[in-house]
């Protein structure tokens, strides 16, 4: 799924590493490999700061563990939706 509306509501927040409060882009979370040139729904995505993006796209390693990010989409996707977000295909 592709929703410009959304990704921007999650650039908004702070970074959910390290807590800065600009500057945020939200990264993509894939949770197994897709295939090549495939990108993981952009439901699938918190928001980081470029340090801690640039980190996390080159050690697999640098963010927490699976169940934690699950709950923070959800998180997100559940404010967004309770403040009129609404979720559609672009």
């Amino acid at each position: 799924m592709r929703c410009k509306e959304y990704l921007n509501y999650i650039k908004g927040h702070p970074c959910f590493n390290c807590s800065i409060n600009t500057g945020c882009d939200a990264h993509h979370i894939s949770f197994f490999d897709k295939g090549m040139g495939m990108k993981v729904s952009d439901l699938q995505t918190i928001p980081l700061c470029r340090v801690c993006h640039s980190s996390a796209q080159s050690d697999k390693e640098f963010l927490p563990d699976e169940r934690i990010l699950r709950r923070a989409m959800m998180v997100y996707m559940e404010n967004y939706i309770m403040k009129g977000g609404i979720l559609q295909n672009d």
